[in-house]
């Protein structure tokens, strides 16, 4: 076996790699190294830090070789090795071996210290190191750089990064490869963070504009209806004490709680809903969004928008820098129109009149169109077709919906005849909401979210007429909980549930795809759970609300939804590595969407092709109805 090495560079910067992303900070000429640690395979960690000669030639040959480069978030090393670093030979992604990547692909967090926190490897990360760090990569009050004033800053430093590179290597030989296939896609994921996405930075300036104009307002709505109690929506304690007094019954502020109390009240005007109503329009996500764009663009272009593997119980994924995967969907009918008047110079006052919604409102649905293609070319994009309704209904043989599919009829309208219903915006949110086991109460809570008032009765009528119709789905759902408790329990399996199969290594719960791929559970066992009164399925995981590695509990519904957003993604991955082989410029991936560029006069030939490739049906899973629309224009918009 080839010996490998593994690499940690610490740096500073007078630009924020937080908001820019590894490609722009490596590019800024303030940015230099502060040390370099590296460790060859079975022997001690060595450093080099500034102002020293160079590293020892080994190294330089090394890489000069092709040989291989561990580093924890590898694409990091690449570039600063490259285009800081610059001493020796020339890095190839090729030899990078991600460790992080390796890590999240079995089942580990993407933090360093977290993951050998879930190995419970005897050397950890430096936590003090780390916040040494945090201080040292940013200039000094006056300008100056901390290693200059302080050299015993610079040696904590470096055995700082020398513990980091001990911990990356033994994360290393506790993990395997990633598979043959993985590889290839985060390969091609490095390539589209490099090729970035065009902003429009003047429209995102007069979008800014807009929303601080609005903003103002709001606050000096707030200031009225409280009569100076509070100056700012911001002020969350403030806000929730006032609307506490007003008569609003909750503890929190948040968006979906606002939402339902304003459907709760009266539609007369009250104090409580003009507290509510400045609050909830304040909290929009467009100035946030706005700042990100501007901060992170480098010569007109964001970088490093992907983070491959980002959901880790699914491996899609997950945005970075300016979100693209969390952008608000549109609330005005004609976000063209009203993106010209806005480059044209209308104001806040101009726009709540001209259109639909609030200023706020008006930019946030044109947040989307401040991604642009570059000149002489258009954004190309194509859809999978309600991939998640498809892909659950064929891995429970599902085979009148199947069939809806293979005919290219409207699922929402069907599903909602078989409960006795014409409202296809009932049979939207059955075919959304109830895919994975959703309950009555939760159907009924995001039946409001699509503007639908259901009675509790109502609800629960809605939910048990889908499960009486889908009998198979439900059945999938219930083998998977089944198979799981048994692998959690002890059984090896395989344990085959459909066209999936559960497994047992060790403490791991694989679920082997019909691609080849396996989604894997760590620490997998039965815990008791007092509420549920029952034995509950758990593993390790990073909890979304806290972001602690914790025990995660676990059903067949989850299950279920967690198998057939992979299948949805490793559809996509597929169509993105053919089309990469067949010369396609691809620059994001959105949920269920892929964007690419092309030439003007190329566009539709383009567009034509990546419908084709996405609506192929994988050589996996025969008889998945794959389909795909898509659209073809010079601005990034909802299709």
């Amino acid at each position: 076996m080839t010996q490998g090495v593994s690499i940690d560079f610490e740096t500073a910067s007078k630009c924020d790699l937080r908001r820019t992303g590894v490609i722009p900070y490596a590019r800024d000429p303030s940015t230099l190294v502060l040390c370099l640690a590296w460790k060859f395979d079975g022997e001690p960690v060595q450093s080099w830090r500034i102002g020293q000669s160079l590293p020892p030639a080994r190294l330089f040959q090394h890489v000069h070789d092709g040989k291989p480069v561990r580093a924890w978030n590898a694409e990091f090393e690449f570039w600063i090795w490259n285009e800081v670093f610059r001493y020796g030979p020339r890095l190839t992604r090729e030899q990078l071996d991600d460790t992080m990547a390796r890590a999240a692909y079995w089942g580990l967090p993407l933090k360093l210290e977290q993951a050998a926190e879930a190995l419970n490897l005897a050397t950890q990360k430096d936590a003090a190191g780390h916040r040494l760090m945090l201080q040292m990569c940013k200039p000094r009050p006056d300008g100056t750089w901390w290693h200059e004033q302080d050299p015993a800053k610079l040696d904590r430093l470096v055995a700082y990064c020398e513990t980091d590179v001990d911990v990356e290597e033994a994360i290393a030989a506790k993990l395997p490869p990633m598979p043959a296939r993985e590889r290839s896609i985060w390969l091609l994921d490095k390539r589209i963070n490099e090729r970035g996405v065009s902003v429009d930075l003047e429209l995102a300036a007069k979008l800014q504009a807009v929303t601080k104009q609005a903003q103002a307002q709001l606050a000096q709505r707030m200031h009225v209806v409280t009569k100076g109690t509070v100056t700012s929506p911001n002020q969350t304690s403030q806000v929730l004490a006032f609307a506490k007094a007003a008569g609003y019954p909750h503890d929190n502020l948040q968006k979906d709680t606002i939402r339902a109390r304003l459907k709760e009240l009266d539609p007369a005007p009250s104090l409580e809903r003009d507290i509510l109503q400045v609050r909830r329009e304040a909290a929009r996500a467009s100035t946030a969004k706005l700042s990100s764009l501007q901060k992170g663009a480098f010569n007109g272009q964001l970088y490093g928008l992907l983070q491959h593997y980002g959901a880790s119980r699914t491996g899609r994924w997950a945005g970075r820098i300016f979100q693209p995967q969390n952008l608000p969907r549109p609330t005005i009918k004609n976000v063209d129109r009203a993106i010209e008047g806005v480059m044209a110079g209308l104001d806040a006052d101009a726009l709540e009149l001209f259109f639909e919604d609030s200023a706020l409102g008006v930019v946030a649905s044109c947040l989307r169109g401040t991604l642009v293609a570059s000149p002489g070319n258009l954004l190309v994009s194509a859809d999978l077709a309600q991939i998640e309704a498809r892909v659950i209904a064929w891995l429970g043989g599902q085979q009148d919906i199947l069939d809806v599919f293979a005919r290219g009829e409207d699922v929402y309208v069907y599903t909602a005849a078989k409960v006795g219903s014409t409202d296809r915006q009932l049979g939207k949110v059955l075919v959304l909401a109830c895919g994975f086991g959703m309950g009555p109460n939760k159907f009924q809570d995001t039946a409001k979210t699509y503007g639908m008032s259901l009675t509790p009765l109502e609800a629960q009528g809605h939910v048990y007429a889908w499960r009486g119709e889908n009998p198979a789905i439900c059945d999938f759902w219930w083998n998977c909980d089944a198979a799981a408790r048994d692998i959690a329990s002890g059984d090896k399996g395989p344990i085959h549930v459909g066209p999936v199969s559960f497994r047992r290594r060790g403490a791991t719960m694989l679920i082997r795809l019909p691609s080849g791929r396996d989604l894997v559970y760590r620490g997998i066992g039965m815990e008791w759970d007092r509420e549920q009164g029952r034995d509950a399925i758990t593993y390790w995981g990073v909890n979304q609300y806290t972001r602690k590695w914790t025990r995660i509990r676990t059903y067949g519904g989850k299950l279920a939804e967690n198998i057939t957003q992979a299948i949805a993604r490793d559809v996509m991955a597929d169509a993105m590595l053919e089309l990469d082989r067949q010369d396609v410029d691809t620059r994001l991936t959105v949920h269920d969407e892929l964007i690419a560029e092309a030439d003007q006069a190329d566009a539709d030939d383009t567009l034509q092709l990546m419908l084709d490739v996405l609506g192929m049906t994988p050589s996996w899973a025969p008889g998945l109805p794959v389909a795909a629309a898509g659209w073809a224009g010079p601005r990034y918009r909802k299709g």
